[in-house]
């Protein structure tokens, strides 16, 4: 099976190796060839380093079919109007759905890192919840795994290290197995 990763910087383990990033310890657990379009600072509503948003992220993964899709919500749209940012995401999983009808779909939860989380975090994620369960896809609740554990991130508090990557793999891994097991 392929599968495709749509998402921001910790999806592409900025920071750590590349082999130690999340999607791709959890695609390695399913035997899944991975392709990662993840870009740092990317959202929904936030252009990237590269000047994508996620949009542009479906583009590339419509481009390779995978069976799989796994779409992180991101804290990079923390400054986005909770409305604008229901639309860019019901917008981009509808055209993903659209053009990738027997595609999984996956929606992850929005992680902030070591601080104490903003109110708003909770409700990007409960809007990507929306957006990704209105195309048929499954949802991935992380919490807030990092807060009060800096240990798990790097010294900017955001990004996890390699151990954190670990353990949001094997979160996400074992809510996919859970999920497989009732389809």
């Amino acid at each position: 099976m392929t599968a495709a990763a749509i998402g921001d910087s910790i999806a592409i383990g900025n920071g750590v190796p590349a082999e130690d990033a999340w999607p791709l310890l959890v695609a390695q657990r399913f035997g899944w060839t991975l392709s990662d379009f993840g870009e740092s600072a990317a959202g929904f509503t936030a252009k990237g380093l590269n000047t994508h948003i996620f949009d542009d992220q479906v583009s590339a993964v419509i481009r390779v079919h995978p069976d799989v899709v796994i779409v992180g919500a991101t804290r990079n749209d923390v400054f986005a109007p909770t409305a604008t940012l229901k639309q860019a995401a019901t917008a981009a999983l509808q055209r993903l759905r659209a053009a990738l009808p027997k595609a999984k779909i996956i929606g992850v939860s929005a992680l902030w890192g070591s601080d104490a989380t903003p109110a708003q975090i909770p409700v990007i994620s409960q809007t990507v919840k929306a957006a990704v369960l209105s195309v048929g896809g499954s949802w991935v609740e992380l919490g807030q795994p990092f807060t009060g554990h800096p240990e798990l991130v790097l010294a900017d508090h955001v990004h996890p290290t390699v151990q954190g990557q670990k353990l949001l793999a094997d979160r996400i891994s074992r809510a996919i197995a859970a999920d497989l097991a009732k389809a």
